[in-house]
């Protein structure tokens, strides 16, 4: 018996935003949002007795992490949407989850998921430590507080 059945559809942007989150959650946010901020000193110190070349890398410095580095991700994350599957559905019951992808299915009990991730707006699945199945508040809609209750007691 099926108790929740949704679409999975997932575009870039949701990759973006749950990869971000991953970044600033970690290390490298930390040390991220210390070098803007030493940047930031740096630019307010200097900047006005610079060379030209030398405020060019320091504005490079300001922008890279809260500006730059974001649009790459956000580049990569549009290249790899690209090949994703699509029209991918998954449904869950007490025994576990079943995908569904043109015409087959592989049904994954709840003691093989790694881990369930919930975070603003969508709910990642991990399968292992790299791959798992998103699914965005757009894909469960209001079902989306009886599934967060329905996962609770399966995970």
């Amino acid at each position: 018996m099926t108790n929740f059945c949704f679409q999975s559809e997932v575009n870039a942007f949701d990759c973006w935003k749950s990869s971000m989150r991953r970044t600033y959650r970690s290390m490298a946010g930390v040390i991220n949002i210390v070098f803007t901020a030493a940047m930031l000193a740096l630019a307010y110190a200097f900047f006005k007795n610079a060379k030209p070349l030398e405020r060019s890398l320091i504005l490079l410095g300001c922008i890279w992490f809260p500006v730059i580095q974001p649009l790459i991700i956000y580049g990569r994350q549009r290249k790899s949407i690209k090949k994703m599957p699509k029209g991918m559905e998954l449904a869950f019951s007490d025994y576990g989850m079943k995908v569904q992808l043109d015409g087959k299915e592989e049904n994954i009990p709840w003691k093989k998921l790694n881990r369930v991730v919930i975070e603003p707006g969508m709910v990642i699945l991990f399968t292992d430590a790299q791959h798992g199945y998103m699914l965005t508040n757009r894909n469960m809609g209001q079902e989306r507080e009886a599934f967060l209750t329905f996962l609770k007691q399966h995970c």
